[in-house]
C-alpha cells in the first residue's frame, strides 16, 4: 500500500523521483501554470488579428465577436499570471 494519497501521488509524478513529494515537483507544476497563462495570451493575440481582419473586410458581427473572445482570453491570461 502507497503512503501517498491519491493526491499526493499526482503531486508527486510531476517530477523525479515519481514516489516522493519534493521542491522539484512544485517547480514542474508552477512552470506549467506559467505556460498555460503564455498560451492564452497568445491564442489571444491570433484571435484579436482575426477580428482586425474581419474590421477590414466589413464584416461588423465577427468582428465584435472576435474582438470580445480575444478580450475574454486576454483577461483569463492576465488573472492567471497574477494567481501565481
Amino acid at each position: 500500500m502507497s503512503k501517498l494519497s491519491k493526491k499526493q501521488r499526482k503531486i508527486a509524478r510531476a517530477a523525479m523521483p515519481f514516489d516522493k513529494i519534493t521542491g522539484e515537483d512544485f517547480k514542474m507544476l508552477k512552470s506549467k501554470k506559467n505556460k498555460k497563462a503564455e498560451k492564452l495570451y497568445k491564442k489571444s493575440q491570433k484571435v484579436a488579428y482575426k477580428g482586425r481582419k474581419a474590421v477590414d473586410e466589413g464584416r461588423e458581427k465577427k468582428a465584435n465577436r472576435k474582438l470580445k473572445k480575444a478580450a475574454r482570453l486576454e483577461s483569463r491570461s492576465i488573472k492567471l499570471e497574477e494567481k501565481y
